[in-house]
């Protein structure tokens, strides 16, 4: 879910070049994924009082760690934005700074490559591919992923939020 909720920062980063259109975007996303965390709570077998604790806690991580990406993003700052991500991704706590440095690669490299793609492919609903985070070959611990599309939901209309 932390890695899930950086990407989705991402998205919403880009969707917000798209203005007032990208907003509606990026709000039909955010409840996409609402709507979709739901049904799964629901499937792993959380009870009533789990699954309104677990929506309470999955919403406050999602809104704090907005506020930390939004302003890594704002100072443009790579320290910055690893901090965000230590925060986020491993809680603050101890951890390799080679994952940091990765991670923080892979964000970098990930914003490049979503400003690059067409308008249209964001605001018609189409898949986006990201790209799948490179490790070095010498290690063997972690496995390398394929790549993932996303959805982007296509809002049902276009309602003005910003005039």
């Amino acid at each position: 879910m932390k890695i899930f909720v950086s990407i989705c920062r991402m998205v919403l980063h880009r969707l917000r070049q798209e203005g007032n259109d990208g907003l509606v975007a990026g709000m039909a996303f955010v409840d996409a994924m609402w709507r979709d965390i739901e049904p799964r709570l629901k499937i792993a077998g959380a009870q009533m009082s789990q699954k309104t604790d677990g929506l309470y806690y999955l919403n406050n991580h999602f809104n704090s760690a907005v506020v930390a990406y939004d302003e890594a993003l704002l100072v443009n700052d790579d320290k910055a934005m690893a901090h965000a991500l230590w925060l986020n991704v491993f809680d603050g706590r101890d951890c390799d700074p080679r994952n940091l440095e990765l991670l923080l690669a892979y964000t970098r490299k990930q914003m490049q490559h979503l400003h690059k793609i067409e308008s249209i492919l964001f605001l018609s609903g189409q898949k986006i591919k990201f790209l799948p985070i490179e490790f070095d070959d010498g290690d063997k611990q972690i496995k390398r992923r394929p790549k993932k599309e996303y959805h982007i939901p296509r809002p049902k209309k276009s309602t003005s939020i910003i005039d």
